[in-house]
């Protein structure tokens, strides 16, 4: 090894010498499916649907109970009218 010849040594990462050889398609997936923040989102969503679907289901005998309760009590007014 002479003086005047600099020697350099390379030191690197396994990681970066990966990331560099990876293709732009694959480093978007990998950010993509590292990504949570839109799970909190979906999930809510998902939430909203099920209230939807149950609604759905329940307001066919929400309605008849309402339009029973109301003939009873419109009958009850109209026999007190009558009175």
């Amino acid at each position: 090894m002479s003086i005047g010849r600099r020697r350099e040594v390379l030191v690197s990462c396994p990681d970066e010498s990966r990331e560099k050889d990876t293709p732009p398609m694959t480093k978007l997936i990998k950010k993509l499916a590292g990504d949570r923040s839109g799970a909190t989102a979906i999930e809510y969503g998902l939430i909203a649907a099920f209230i939807a679907v149950a609604l759905a289901a329940a307001l066919p005998n929400v309605r008849t109970s309402l339009t029973e309760t109301f003939g009873t009590i419109q009958g009850g007014l109209d026999t007190a009218q009558a009175d």
